[in-house]
């Protein structure tokens, strides 16, 4: 997956492309691993997908400038990837 803008002000889209059917979690952390969202969870069919992140966090308060991940899990598949948010 790639995420764009990336750095982001207010949002950035977060795309990947599933080859088959899956269970699907994308989880948002800060620079020290705590996990600050859940984005996505649940079953997708296979395809391009678009989730957006609105640098807010579980209970909807805007987050600080600074570095953020998204980590991307599915059944067979998981990756991290760095995204900067900036004011």
């Amino acid at each position: 997956g790639t995420n764009y803008p990336n750095p982001f002000n207010t949002n950035t889209k977060i795309n990947y492309v599933l080859p088959e059917s899956s269970f699907v979690t994308i989880n948002i952390f800060d620079s020290f691993g705590r996990l600050i969202r859940i984005l996505k969870q649940g079953n997708q069919a296979a395809g391009i997908h678009i989730v957006e992140w609105d640098g807010k966090n579980s209970n909807r308060q805007m987050m600080t400038a600074g570095l953020y991940f998204y980590e991307l899990k599915t059944v067979n598949y998981e990756e991290t990837k760095p995204m900067l948010l900036y004011k």
